[in-house]
């Protein structure tokens, strides 16, 4: 099972990004790629991304900043699992530029995020 999957919820498909854990820029690309390569009919997608316990380097943030420049029509909606605080904050900031609804969630409000993802 890779770490770009499809789910479902009250019956609208969200691609979830797991990008869990990841600590070096390899990582995230990887799971970035993944999701640039999965089913362009699912598109622009209700997007789900998971950063539990991710270690947030200058690297990634730019590697992530760089990704929502470049796949603005790729994605419909996108709310973040793993947020909390300044890092909330800094994600609003970083996804202004977007131009799609986001929403930030904490570790604990996965099914919260899938719900809110629903509206749209």
């Amino acid at each position: 099972m890779g770490k770009v999957n499809l789910t479902t919820k009250n019956g609208k498909s969200i691609i979830a990004l797991d990008f869990s854990g990841s600590s070096g820029a390899n990582e995230v690309i990887a799971v970035i790629n993944e999701f640039k390569a999965y089913n362009p009919a699912l598109k622009p997608a209700l997007t789900l991304a998971n950063v539990q316990n991710m270690d947030f380097s200058s690297d990634i943030i730019q590697i992530f900043k760089a990704f929502a420049d470049n796949n603005k029509r790729e994605i419909k909606a996108l709310a973040v699992v793993g947020l909390s605080g300044v890092k909330k904050v800094l994600f609003k900031t970083a996804t202004l530029s977007l131009g799609v609804p986001t929403e930030a969630f904490s570790e604990s409000e996965m099914n919260e995020a899938l719900h809110w993802l629903t509206k749209y």
